[in-house]
């Protein structure tokens, strides 16, 4: 759900956390990612050593997103100088962000080096909370997954979490062969509200989320800067840098968790409102086919197709048992398919009258074959019902764990990326 969002760090890195710092070195000697090793202190992370100009994030962004191009297509690209284009270059190289190639002779001359990013020149980790499951993945420069554990535990208690998070923590280092001193930051997702919103089969303990500062849970096993912010927001803003808010640069991305979150970006920048409360998709009201009023996300959710499916004989302990039901099961959830698609797509027809978005994405733990047709649903009845007034409704590109992962894009984002509106400027 998207309601007060957050951004913070921990154990006195604010100072090294400011957008203005760039690129990175390590201030601490190379650590083995061995599983002692790593329990025996916080694990080393990647500091910020250079004070950056806007340049230096522009340039980077551009190498990032053009894979190859060299220092006079840059120039080109951003309306820099080639001096300039040089001085950043050669900061970025020796931080060890991008790499440099070669590019084939093409005629007479000297062929041109050409820059690319590094992916192993940094790492993040992003840990996504919810009500039913505890999710850890590392990403690399480029956003490929290069490690992930997750946990299926119902309201894990904040003991809970940071039990997962050590254990998983050096497991996935050392699995990964990530060196953590190549690691620029932890990013936290996890719904608003965790502790206090009522939900069925919360315990009384679970209200010690709203008692606990998630930035400082896991300070004893990540020294680095850590970020926390709402799961929603985290899992729109994975999308604007790694998916197809590349190319959409206004979208609503619809989070199907436990409950139902979302998050709204135009023109490439993350609209939060006034009060922090944009994307309250879940909250909205909606009519049953028996005339009661409800909120979307009583219908519209995991918790609901669970409850769904548990009314007609069919029980699943987790996303994972959606993929592997028999035929009673899997008609099942074709008619809450259906009928979920009714309720969204009323409440998508208002949401592209007011906003008028490129794309209304979807994503989330639900299954991507179920997010795919989901989608195809939506689309149909919009299509039916407003043909003139049709939009683009289909899966998210980072649905699988997308609030893990956008969590783990926050400290990218932060620290080494132009703000989002820049992304359209060049």
């Amino acid at each position: 759900m998207s309601g007060e969002r957050r951004s913070s760090s921990n154990g006195g890195a604010s100072a090294r956390t400011s957008r203005h710092l760039f690129p990175f070195r390590s201030d601490r000697a190379p650590a083995s990612t061995g599983i002692d090793a790593a329990a025996d202190s916080p694990a080393p992370y990647l500091t910020l050593d250079i004070d950056a100009n806007h340049n230096q994030r522009v340039v980077f962004q551009e190498i990032r997103t053009h894979k190859r191009v060299t220092r006079s297509e840059l120039a080109t690209i951003t309306g820099l100088t080639i001096p300039t284009i040089v001085n950043v270059s050669r900061h970025l190289l020796q931080a060890g962000l991008i790499v440099e190639a070669k590019r084939p002779a093409r005629g007479r001359g000297q062929p041109a080096w050409e820059l690319e990013l590094n992916p192993d020149g940094a790492f993040s980790a992003g840990l996504n909370i919810d009500r039913d499951h505890l999710t850890l993945v590392v990403l690399d420069l480029s956003g490929q997954i290069r490690g992930r554990v997750s946990a299926e535990i119902g309201f894990a208690s904040p003991d809970d979490a940071r039990r997962f998070f050590a254990q998983s923590w050096r497991e996935l280092v050392t699995k990964a062969h990530i060196s953590p001193d190549r690691v620029v930051g932890l990013g936290i997702a996890l719904p608003d509200e965790l502790g206090t919103l009522a939900f069925p089969g919360k315990p009384l303990t679970y209200d010690a989320w709203a008692r606990t500062d998630a930035a400082d849970l896991f300070r004893d096993t990540f020294a680095g800067p850590t970020f926390v912010e709402n799961d929603a927001v985290a899992a729109a803003i994975g999308e604007a840098q790694f998916g197809h808010g590349l190319e959409a640069p206004s979208f609503v991305y619809v989070l199907i968790s436990v409950l139902l979150g979302g998050g709204i970006v135009i023109d490439r920048t993350y609209f939060r409102g006034e009060n922090g409360r944009s994307g309250e998709f879940g909250f909205m009201r909606v009519k049953t086919p028996t005339g009661a009023i409800c909120t979307l996300q009583d219908v519209v959710s995991l918790g609901a197709l669970s409850e769904w499916l548990k009314i007609r004989g069919v029980a699943i302990t987790g996303p994972e048992d959606l993929k592997r039901l028999d035929a009673a099961g899997t008609a099942a959830v074709e008619q809450w398919l259906e009928e979920a698609s009714g309720y969204l797509t009323s409440i998508f027809s208002q949401i592209q009258r007011f906003i008028d978005p490129d794309s209304i994405l979807l994503g989330g733990r639900l299954p991507e074959h179920l997010l795919d047709r989901l989608a195809v649903l939506c689309q149909q009845r919009q299509a039916d019902a407003q043909p003139r007034e049709s939009g683009d409704i289909r899966r998210a590109k980072l649905s699988s764990d997308a609030p893990a992962i956008g969590a783990a894009i926050l400290p990218f984002q932060t620290l080494l990326f132009p703000s989002l509106e820049m992304l359209g400027r060049f």
